[in-house]
């Protein structure tokens, strides 16, 4: 090829070499590209559980409790206040209701509580935030007996260990979570030890992390008990014995840490367990938590106050998914290879 040629060809080269964006490495592309997938898909979620929330409430007959002790005393003046700032009343269709709501949410005062007229983000977050640290709580407690649980019995060879663990699995999943707070409420009275949150408040949370770590502990002891005996029946065994390592090396090295990949997989409904499950369990001990809230929104016509509740369990469920995915494509090197992004 003649000289000619080739000078236009270095000039195009070094104008490519020189454009910033094909400096950019695609795998940082792909990352934020699946990071505005998953920002999108969370606003879409809470979208659609908002708005069904939303339009579920309004099915249920009823006014803010506020405007009926106004109407009651006789205050014309104040009800049509009380109306304007809750934006309920007949000057308001329901798609106005639905925008002012969703207005009021993304708004610094998060809208006001029909029951009190405070803005709720004066008292909203130290309720949830109780109600998140009783989890955090049940987790750790879940894991300190049920890892070690799920590893005694995935060595154990007896057929009644495993019966018996698979047998208690069932009873602790079956077992609502408000029967367990029921039977713990019965057994503190008895023993005289003070079973409400306002007079023994260490005990009450300490009590409620116990009982919601109990079915999480037991799955853990399952998961990891399956994924234990999965690995072990792997042909890489045989080579690592090939090798001369013994039983212990190649469980504590090379077969516990893929075991955990179930466990991981399990964080998502280890949330919903705890969210959900606390609903009944910080009723029964009168805790002010998320749970709570959730029970006097309903019951006290506050639709402000059921939206914020619901729409922050599901931030926090779908964060839950997302963490799932990141610690997995982090921890296990199958995933990382196959979708490239970390």
């Amino acid at each position: 090829m003649s000289r000619e040629y080739l000078l236009p060809l270095e000039k195009l080269q070094k104008q490519v070499s020189k454009n910033p964006l094909n400096t950019i490495n695609p795998k940082y592309i792909k990352k934020s590209w699946l990071l505005f997938k998953w920002v999108v898909q969370l606003f879409l979620i809470v979208f659609i559980v908002f708005s069904l929330t939303f339009f579920l409430f309004n099915l249920i007959p009823g006014e803010p409790s506020l405007i009926s002790e106004a109407i009651q005393s006789g205050q014309p003046e104040m009800v049509l206040y009380l109306q304007q700032l809750f934006h309920v009343g007949p000057n308001f269709s329901l798609l106005q209701k639905y925008f002012f709501s969703f207005k009021d949410f993304f708004s610094s005062t998060m809208g006001y509580s029909w029951m009190t007229g405070e803005p709720i983000n004066n008292f909203f977050w130290g309720h949830f935030f109780l109600s998140i640290s009783i989890g955090f709580m049940a987790l750790a407690i879940s894991f300190l007996f049920g890892i070690p649980m799920g590893i005694w019995i995935a060595n154990r060879k007896n057929f009644y260990g495993l019966f018996v663990n698979a047998l208690s699995f069932v009873i602790a999943f079956s077992l609502p979570s408000f029967i367990l707070g029921l039977l713990m409420m019965i057994i503190s009275v008895k023993l005289g030890i003070p079973s409400l949150y306002f007079n023994n408040t260490f005990y009450i949370i300490f009590l409620l992390a116990v009982i919601m770590s109990i079915p999480l502990a037991f799955g853990y002891a399952r998961y990891l008990k399956n994924g234990i005996r999965r690995e072990k029946a792997m042909t890489f065994n045989q080579f690592s014995k090939m090798q001369g390592k013994t039983n212990n090396q190649i469980f504590w090295k090379e077969n516990l840490l893929p075991s955990f990949y179930a466990i991981i997989n399990y964080l998502p409904l280890l949330v919903v367990t705890n969210l959900f499950g606390s609903i009944a369990l910080e009723n029964i001990f009168s805790v002010p938590g998320s749970g709570t809230m959730i029970v006097d929104s309903i019951y006290y016509y506050n639709q402000p106050l059921l939206l914020s509740t619901i729409t922050f369990y599901t931030i926090f469920i779908v964060i839950s998914f997302a963490i799932r995915d990141i610690v997995l494509a982090f921890a296990d090197p199958r995933m990382r290879y196959k979708n490239e992004v970390l």
